[in-house]
């Protein structure tokens, strides 16, 4: 399963993804492949547009940490939360359409989504 969690105070400050979907074998997983893809173009915009530099990428792993959030990051960040969301609702669709899949593409077995306001502290 992927575990999407973005944290926010004012702006979106953070942004952790882990894990593998599991929906096909290694180096054909659509799921992990489409994920890699919009975190990788994620982390790419942040540090050319926002300079942000906190950020790693790895095997099912990436976690980004902004140091200067602002309402520009913001939009870079949610651009990419709203691609995740649709590869989920993307991956739903077929499970519902191809029954004899549910069992590969279940969204839920695949990727989950947090949202979280981060704790004062």
């Amino acid at each position: 399963m992927i575990q999407i969690t973005a944290k926010r105070n004012q702006h979106i400050d953070e942004l952790e993804v882990k894990g593998h979907a599991g929906s096909d074998e290694y180096g054909r997983d659509l799921v992990c492949a489409i994920v890699s893809g919009i975190v990788t173009g994620l982390a790419n915009a942040l540090y050319e547009m926002a300079h942000e530099e906190d950020i790693i990428l790895d095997e099912g792993y990436a976690h980004i940490k902004l140091h200067h959030p602002s309402s520009a990051t913001d939009i870079i960040m949610n651009t990419a939360i709203i691609q995740l969301k649709t590869c989920f609702h993307i991956f739903q669709n077929l499970s519902l359409l191809c029954g004899q899949l549910t069992h590969i593409l279940t969204p839920y077995d695949c990727i989950q989504i947090h949202d979280r306001l981060s704790e004062s502290g």
